[in-house]
């Protein structure tokens, strides 16, 4: 927390009294606090962070190569652009032919390769892969996928319908999806979220996605995501990053989503499934919009008894809130 503090405030200087200390800090400390270091990201962090390359722990190693790939200028990255070079091209299409995505996978990575990231095996999917797919996946997350449009002269789209066709697809979409997370790349957010292929597992979160859509497609996205998963699937994983993304929404909900919330509340209480779906209820609650809580409580009313819980924690909140907005203010 002081850390945090500190970094907030002045950065250089929080740098400055890490570096003293760090070689002392057990590994568990260190890797916390590199974590305190994606709140103000800058190039100013590039050296420590470089430095972090060659930690005798892995976490510490695997944090600083995230954080780094997260800068786009950053001499990291660099590194990575120039391996990638040649690893993938793109052929037009003919009359009789579809366009195809050309995909040349990487080496085998050296020592140094493997100090900024290129591990296949640290990343642990090379079993789902082979070695050489992971190292693509690990190469293009580590690179801004907009360097792809301006170097294969293919719009986001394209390239991402070609990859989806393509024998490496699962690598391929899981690589950009993790950059385009990475780097905040708009442009490639819905066609990602739109291609066939699904990401791999935790490697790439989807959800991650979602706010960098447009507003209205934001909204779209999510509500038909509720009404296909609903909060609570088979799959706890997509249930889990379904509420991720619902709790990350910026702002407050809007009126259609948040009747697909309570609507999604609802079909758990009438599947007895609200035992289940607790450590997620309280917090959906608490987002609900404050001027939507009165019409939110009526839209409760026809749920079955199980979800008289639901609406006593929203009759509560909305009876805090009045009692406050009534109190007088300070002269």
């Amino acid at each position: 927390v002081a850390f945090r503090s500190l970094r907030s405030g002045n950065p250089d200087e929080a740098r400055r009294k890490l570096s003293a200390v760090w070689a002392t800090e057990p590994a568990s400390v260190r890797s916390a606090l590199l974590e305190e270091f994606s709140a103000g990201l800058t190039l100013a962090d590039e050296d420590f962070l470089e430095a972090a390359l060659d930690d005798r722990s892995k976490d510490v190693r695997r944090a600083a190569v995230d954080l780094l790939s997260r800068l786009p200028e950053s001499r990291l990255v660099g590194r990575m652009i120039a391996r990638a070079a040649g690893v993938l091209a793109f052929k037009r299409g003919g009359l009789l032919s579809r366009s195809a995505l050309e995909v040349n996978l990487p080496g085998e990575s050296d020592a140094t390769a493997k100090r900024d990231g290129l591990d296949a095996k640290a990343l642990g999917a090379q079993t789902v892969l082979g070695e050489r797919a992971a190292l693509l996946l690990l190469l293009l997350a580590s690179i801004p996928p907009g360097s792809w449009t301006t170097q294969l002269g293919q719009s986001a789209a394209d390239l991402i319908a070609a990859a989806d066709r393509h024998e490496f697809a699962t690598a391929l979409i899981t690589g950009w999806t993790w950059a385009a997370t990475r780097f905040r790349e708009t442009a490639w957010a819905e066609p990602l979220l739109n291609a066939n292929t699904p990401s791999l597992g935790s490697y790439a979160p989807g959800s991650a996605l979602i706010p960098l859509l447009p507003p209205a497609a934001r909204v779209a996205r999510l509500s038909a995501r509720m009404e296909q998963e609903g909060l609570l699937s088979r799959d706890q994983g997509m249930a889990g990053s379904l509420v991720g993304a619902l709790l990350d929404f910026p702002g407050d909900w809007p009126r259609e989503l948040n009747a697909k919330v309570l609507a999604g509340l609802n079909a758990l209480a009438v599947n007895a499934h609200l035992a289940n779906a607790r450590p997620f209820i309280e917090p959906l609650l608490l987002r609900v919009p404050r001027a939507l809580l009165a019409e939110s409580l009526r839209l409760l009313q026809a749920a079955p008894p199980d979800a008289a819980a639901l609406r006593d924690f929203l009759s509560f909140r909305l009876e805090i809130l009045q009692a406050l907005s009534s109190l007088p203010s300070n002269p």
